[in-house]
């Protein structure tokens, strides 16, 4: 049984919404400090899947979060600009 420490840990969830499009749901706290998830879920989808044209960040179920997810927003970035995927922010937070 998950604890409520265990709801705040910094996790994603990569989904295939539409064809061609890749939804990354991201919750959970992203602090630096205490680590955050890297980008091998969505290297795994990518690799099983169809090619995507489209990777949207999902932000709905963030908790707290500082420089561990702007570090993991800008990755993202550079992993779709290395493989030509659009890349979209989607709900994630200002700042």
């Amino acid at each position: 049984m998950p604890t409520p420490q265990d709801q705040n840990v910094a996790r994603l969830e990569v989904r295939r919404r539409q064809p061609g499009t890749l939804a990354v749901e991201l919750a959970g706290d992203w602090l630096a400090r205490a680590g955050v998830p890297g980008l091998e879920a969505i290297e795994r989808e990518l690799a099983i899947g169809q090619a995507a044209a489209v990777l949207e960040l999902e932000g709905a179920g963030l908790g707290r979060w500082d420089s561990g997810l702007v570090l993991f927003t800008l990755r993202c970035r550079e992993f779709c600009r290395e493989r030509q995927i659009e890349f979209r922010p989607g709900s994630l937070p200002e700042g």
